[in-house]
């Protein structure tokens, strides 16, 4: 075992780009299946319109890098636009309607449109990866990027969201790659780096609005550095080339919007911020947005320099306000507008697989220990003296700081996102913690190898055995759950057939097995079938005729029914608020089926 953990070390990129390749096999053959969800009917046709018509007027409330990329395989097949549509031509942000008739309407091949334009989602993971592999193995050698490597690669939640055209792995890479390269910057602050950073900070909002947290985040971290600096000089320094390096970021950004809206009319760009802002004038905050912001954005819009950052900022403000109005979220068999303060806690608890929380918990009783050891060598062996102790006690503080700076950052994202998930109001899944997971994964192999180096013997052969069990458990459970990665559920609760009952949307059910209850319904020979659809396929598309449109205010049937498990349990909800009818009838009988865990369908005889 001693000479594999060498090897293991001595070949660390090899395996880095070993488990990399087995990650997007498992990402693409697990998506080959998958229909469309919710989100990819609006993201997809919005990058091909980016790149093909260089008009933004779709879907601007999201930055265009990561859709601008899904739509360049397109650019090479022929592809029939709705441009003669209304909802192209006359509505504003009319994207679900020229959508759903780009895919599913025009004569376009759903399936190859949404393969073709996933494989760029795949690409972002990899850069992901790579920055993982670097970050670790520079804080905590080549062991512990390889173990933080296997922890990113068989991550059932990561591999989820890898496959689909939507923002939060890109959120994610934005996140840690600004970091890096800001970390980076602070700790040599020469001017190359200055402008790497610059250029990753940039990158990142363009990937997802939520990375403009990164320019608070970048801030404290400064304020922080600078608490421990003691030249006036190397303060005006820093703090003048962060400056730099936001505003910067700022002319970045309208660089890139610049090719991806100036075929769009200057008219429609100001009756698109027009038709937003009024409706953010509800609280406050939102009036005072919706006061000051619609007149910078228009005055924007009217010159060409600054017209695409307009843009930008509409999109900015957009997101503001979906996040302050909260979201309904069925949670631990409640629906509710309101937000729960332990959603994210619970969340992370029983979708994490089981060997990550025992390793964070080994870790976290590791690091705890360490520090006790750490603070109690600090303060003995000092010279006598007051002044001369506190001094001496300052130096070892600012240079121990110094030196794990990179790990106080990391911690400083998990806690970040936690806390925020805590207390905000925006509940719906997962996938808004991702950008803490690899951080999460560099200090659980930080620690584990720091662990290890200081074992010996019988105990440490014991932790390689135990590590190594955990690995391999680790690696079954990820291949215990494909293809159905979004459904996964761990342990805790019995495993992805009983998700739907803790949590929906995002978290298991975005309509991603429209075909997989297609090819139920051909196996079984259904003639019809009443389908209650949520996500973004098109059910009369995939099941013809055999399709019955259903909905739960339709009540009590008989036959085939398939109802998306977001939809059965939203539906209490509305029953409770609107005195609608609900899917609680269907409680007395057991599905013949769960769909990829998403969608259950009943035989009803009687």
């Amino acid at each position: 075992m001693k000479k594999f953990f060498a090897y293991v070390d001595k070949h660390s990129g090899f395996f880095a780009g070993i488990l990399l390749t087995i990650m997007v096999l498992l990402s693409f053959f697990s998506m080959y299946y998958d229909s469309a969800i919710m989100d990819e009917v609006a993201h997809v046709p919005a990058g091909y319109s980016y790149d093909k018509y260089h008009d933004y007027r779709l879907n601007p409330e999201h930055p265009p890098l990561a859709k601008a990329l899904s739509g360049v395989p397109l650019l090479f097949q022929k592809m029939v636009f709705p441009v003669d549509l209304p909802d192209w031509s006359e509505k504003i942000n009319g994207q679900w309607e020229v959508g759903w008739k780009f895919l599913y309407e025009r004569g376009n091949d759903p399936d190859t449109i949404l393969l073709s334009s996933r494989i760029p989602m795949l690409l972002i993971m990899v850069v992901l990866g790579i920055y993982l592999y670097l970050w670790t193995k520079k804080l905590f050698g080549r062991k512990a990027a390889v173990l933080a490597m296997i922890l990113f690669a068989f991550s059932p939640n990561l591999i989820a969201h890898s496959r689909f055209v939507t923002t939060d792995i890109a959120a994610t890479l934005g996140v840690m790659m600004g970091l890096y390269h800001f970390v980076n910057y602070l700790k040599k602050p020469t001017w190359s780096n200055i402008l790497i950073a610059m250029v990753a900070l940039s990158v990142a909002q363009l990937l997802k609005f939520s990375c403009f947290v990164l320019y608070p985040m970048m801030g404290l971290i400064l304020l922080f550095v600078l608490f421990y600096k003691k030249k006036p000089a190397s303060w005006l320094h820093y703090v003048s080339s962060f400056v730099l390096m936001c505003l910067g970021s700022l002319v970045i950004i309208n660089l890139v919007y610049l090719p991806f809206i100036y075929k769009m009319p200057v008219e429609l760009q100001h009756e698109t911020i027009s038709y937003y802002f009024p409706v953010m004038e509800t609280t406050d905050a939102k009036e005072l947005v919706g006061q000051y912001g619609q007149q910078i954005m228009h005055t924007l819009t009217n010159s060409p320099i600054t017209r695409p950052f307009a843009y930008y900022l509409l999109g900015l403000f957009m997101v503001f306000v979906r996040v302050t109005s909260g979201n309904t979220t069925y949670f631990l068999g409640e629906t509710s507008n309101q937000s729960w303060w332990y959603f994210y806690p619970v969340a992370i608890a029983i979708k994490t697989p089981i060997v990550t929380l025992l390793l964070t918990l080994g870790a976290l009783i590791f690091s705890v220990g360490l520090g006790v050891r750490f603070g109690k060598k600090l303060f003995t062996d000092l010279p006598k003296g007051i002044w001369r102790k506190t001094k001496t006690i300052w130096n070892r503080k600012f240079q121990a700081v110094w030196n794990t700076l990179d790990q106080w950052v990391a911690i400083f994202v998990i806690v970040l996102f936690v806390g925020t998930g805590i207390v905000g109001n925006l509940n719906i899944g997962l996938r808004h913690m991702f950008p803490m997971y690899p951080f999460w994964f560099m200090l659980i192999a930080g620690a584990f190898v720091l662990m290890h180096t200081m074992l010996k013997g019988k105990v440490r052969f014991a932790s390689n055995v135990v590590i190594s069990i955990l690995v391999v458990l680790y690696v079954a459970t990820n291949l215990m759950v494909f293809p159905h990665y979004l459904a996964y559920f761990n342990e805790l609760i019995g495993g992805p057939q009983n998700g739907y009952k803790y949590m929906v949307d995002s978290n298991l059910d975005w309509g991603q097995d429209l075909r997989r209850l297609t090819q139920f319904v051909d196996e079984n020979n259904i003639d019809e079938i009443k389908v209650d659809y949520f996500g973004g396929g098109d059910p009369h598309y995939y099941l013809k005729d055999r399709y019955v449109e259903w909905h739960a205010n339709d009540g009590k049937t008989t036959g085939w029914i398939a109802v998306s498990a977001t939809y059965f349990q939203n539906s209490k909800y509305y029953s409770r608020v609107r005195g609608e009818e609900d899917y609680s009838w269907l409680e007395a009988y057991e599905p013949e089926a769960i769909i990829g865990h998403s969608i259950l369908v009943y035989n009803i005889n009687k």
